[in-house]
Parts: structure tokens; sequence; C-alpha cells
């Protein structure tokens, strides 16, 4: 009996053991991934034998991109992005899962002075002390130039501003600008100053100009796929312990699951109302391996609250 099956079983074995073909996948993200996710995608195609093909543009551009019915198989953008593009039926619905969250910083070139940026009135002070800074073209849909023009006119400096801002071409950081002598300060997320040689981090913006929200970022599978099944596992590679390490050793910090980006450690406004009219948000991104700027957090004047009306305060921070 038992060798009257062996054929049968060794059919079975081999069918079971047949690994699905390989497949191309095609990932459009957001360019503050830049540098980041390289090598994530190269272990991902060593364990899987998928071939990843990827590209970085502005999140405003992967919104753009995708809106248009691009051909694709996997979008990377901020949570809020990602969750508009499932309600248009542009990303699958279920399969938007959150890969990290990020802040924004003050950064200055290697070796300058770092001016205190802990308190609002200490940062707007010291946008008024430099001669030029340089952050992301918001009309190119970055969330770092679109949160730093609203803040900048919440700090009624626009004009000031204006006169001092120095925009990176397409395809180069602020933190380049700084680097290479043409802007004194930039305002950039921790990643990026990490990445490039010649500029330090002076200090986080003060949490009360952060906003946890836009800068909780996201992976889900679009609804042009045509490798359905090889997209959600790129997606469940990048939320993985090894690609969350490597996304933590470049400032990031974890988002965990599918929650919603602004289910975050934050203080509702109403606690602690200031002057300028924005909301008291929490949160922070902590480098650690090349950079450790843990010490930024030592004294921050406001403490951390868990609160369910995160999206309300959000919504209120810049009205």
């Amino acid at each position: 009996m038992i060798v009257r099956f062996v054929p049968w079983l060794l059919i079975l074995v081999s069918m079971g053991s047949q690994a699905a073909p390989a497949a191309e996948i095609k990932v459009l993200s957001a360019n503050v991934f830049t540098g980041v996710l390289d090598g994530v995608f190269s272990d991902f195609e060593r364990s899987s034998g998928h071939k990843v093909v990827f590209e970085y543009v502005t999140a405003g551009k992967v919104r753009e991109r995708v809106q248009a019915d691009e051909a694709g198989d996997v979008a990377i953008a901020t949570r809020a992005i990602l969750e508009d593009l499932e309600k248009r039926h542009k990303i699958a619905g279920g399969t938007t899962l959150n890969l990290a969250r990020s802040a924004v910083a003050f950064v200055v070139r290697k070796g300058a002075d770092k001016p205190d940026v802990g308190s609002v009135d200490a940062f707007r002070r010291a946008l008024l002390a430099v001669n030029s800074i340089s952050y992301p073209d918001p009309a190119r849909g970055g969330a770092t130039g679109i949160l730093f023009t609203t803040i900048v006119k919440n700090l009624d400096l626009v004009e000031e501003m204006k006169a001092k801002a120095k925009f990176p071409p397409p395809g180069h950081f602020a933190v380049e600008l700084v680097a290479n002598g043409e802007a004194d300060a930039a305002i950039a997320q921790p990643m990026e100053a990490l990445l490039q040689p010649g500029v330090e981090i002076a200090g986080l913006l003060p949490g009360e100009l952060q906003s946890p929200a836009n800068f909780t970022f996201a992976a889900g599978v679009m609804t042009r796929t045509s490798e359905p099944d090889a997209a959600r596992s790129l997606i469940g590679y990048l939320t993985g312990p090894s690609a969350q390490s490597v996304l933590k050793s470049r400032a990031w910090k974890q988002a965990r699951g599918s929650d919603r980006g602004d289910r975050q450690t934050q203080i509702p406004n109403a606690m602690f109302p200031n002057p300028y009219g924005v909301c008291t948000c929490i949160h922070f991104a902590l480098p650690v391996g090349e950079m450790d700027v843990s010490h930024l957090l030592e004294g921050h004047p406001w403490p951390t609250i868990s609160s369910p009306s995160s999206a309300a305060c959000a919504k209120r921070a810049f009205r």
C-alpha cells in the first residue's frame, strides 16, 4: 500500500514546492524615502525572487499620478493621501498599512551655531536671524513645504520668509542647499539631514508646530496593479521587523499596523492654549545609529497625553 501511493505523494510534494512565479512590482514612493528604502527593496528581491522597480517623487506627485490611473502596484505617501485615494477607488480597500512616522527639524551647516528652536518664540527668532532658509517648494506637494508655509502664515512671517526662501530644484533636498552654502538653514525631516554630509540638526520644531497626522507615511496597493499578491507581499515586508529596523536607524518612528495616522500621542489644544492659533500636537522621530538627537527632548515643556480627539486637534491646528 505504501509503495502504491508513493508516486502520488511525490507528485503532490512537487506541486506544493513550486515557487510562485517572480513578479515585477512597480513602486511609486514619496521622495522622503530616497536612500532609505533602496536597500530594503534589494533585500526583499533577494528573499522573494520578485523584482522591485521604484521611483521617488513628492507625496503630492504620488497623489496626482495614482489619481490619473497610472499603471503601478504599490504607492507610498502620507496616510491622509492614501486614504483619500482609497475613497476614490485608486487604492484597493483594506490594503493600506502604516510604514513609519516622521517630524520636522531645523537644520544648519555642520559646525555652525545651533539656535534654540525649542519653543515657538525661540523658533520665530531663529527664522528672523538667518539670512536664507531652504525648504521644499509647497507647490510641488511635499508635506514639509506645505507644513512650513502654514507655520509661516500663522507666525505672521510671510513677507520675511519670502525674501529668504530658497527652494531646492526638483529631485533634490533642502539640506543640500545648506551643505553647499546656498542657504544658512533648512526645514527638513530628520532622515534627510542624516543622509546629507555637512549638516546637523539644530533641533526639532516645537511640538505645537508639528503635524503628526500629515507625517505618518503608509503603503497601499494600487487598483491598477497587475501583481496584487506580490504587491501585498512587499507591503508586508516593509512593515516587518527587518525593514522597520532600517527605518528606525534612519530617524523614522514606527507606526504600527493599519492604525490611522491621527491616532498619536498629543495634547488637545484646549488644555494648553497658545497665542499662535495652532494645535499643541506632540510627535517626535528620534534618530538612532548614525546620529542620536534624543537629548533634544530633554526638558521639553510639553507633557504627552494619549487623546482620542487627535483628528479634531489636527483639523484645528491649521485652519
